[in-house]
């Protein structure tokens, strides 16, 4: 059995409390995860086993199992669209915010 199975994506701007909920919300929705960092997890769902590391708030997530059937895109559609919403803002990013509340004013003419 291959161990990278649809290679491996980099989810940035993940810190230890994003990679928590992430396990977390992994186990409420039927996978087993074993161990912290890495861990492995086994979604008990069509085959599909994922093995994740952070390092330096970036998630490393591979694929280490799936059914021959299930497409690698599919996977990584799911892990696409929901590890992005538990990414933090970085603080470059932070800083090019900008609050204006100020109402232009008009000129009298």
């Amino acid at each position: 059995m291959s161990t990278d199975l649809c290679g491996t994506r980099k989810y940035p701007n993940i810190d230890e409390a994003a990679k928590n909920t992430i396990i977390q919300r992994l186990r409420d929705n039927g996978a087993t995860v074993t161990g912290n960092n890495p861990w492995d997890a086994d979604t008990h769902n069509h085959g599909v086993k994922l093995r994740g590391h952070l390092q330096s708030e970036t998630l490393s997530v591979t694929v280490t199992a799936k059914n021959m059937y299930v497409l690698c895109r599919k996977i990584w559609s799911e892990l696409d669209k929901n590890i992005p919403k538990l990414q933090v803002l970085p603080v470059e990013a932070a800083e090019s915010i900008v609050f204006d509340f100020h109402e232009e004013q008009e000129e009298a003419v």
